[in-house]
Parts: C-alpha cells; sequence; structure tokens
C-alpha cells in the first residue's frame, strides 16, 4: 500500500498502518433511524490508507 510520504508536522517517514474502509453518504439522525437498513443502499465505501508518524504520533489518510 501507499506511497513514500513525509508527515506535515515534524517531515518524518509516516509507517503505514493498513486499510480501512470509511462508509459515507446515506441518511443521518432521525432520518437514518427511519430507513433502518435501507439507509444503507444509499451508502458508498471510501477506501483510505492510515498512516502515523512514529515520532509524534499523528495520523494521516491517504485516499487508495
Amino acid at each position: 500500500m501507499g506511497h513514500a510520504c513525509n508527515g506535515l508536522r515534524c517531515q518524518a517517514p509516516l509507517e503505514s498502518q493498513g486499510g480501512l474502509q470509511f462508509r459515507v453518504g446515506g441518511a443521518t439522525g432521525l432520518g437514518g433511524i427511519l430507513l433502518g437498513s435501507l439507509n444503507q443502499l444509499g451508502e458508498t465505501h471510501l477506501p483510505l490508507e492510515v498512516r502515523i508518524c512514529p515520532s509524534c504520533g499523528h495520523v494521516e489518510l491517504f485516499r487508495v
């Protein structure tokens, strides 16, 4: 996964922690509750890679 990239804070090389699938879209709040599992039909997944700085602990997300 991923490309070499230095952190924005201390410029140390970031270490990949793997990927995540963030769910985006769908209804929120009361609308999401009323729709129940139908709400998932309006959602998509956004694949992101998580990288962390071993020096300062800063976390950055990258779209994959």
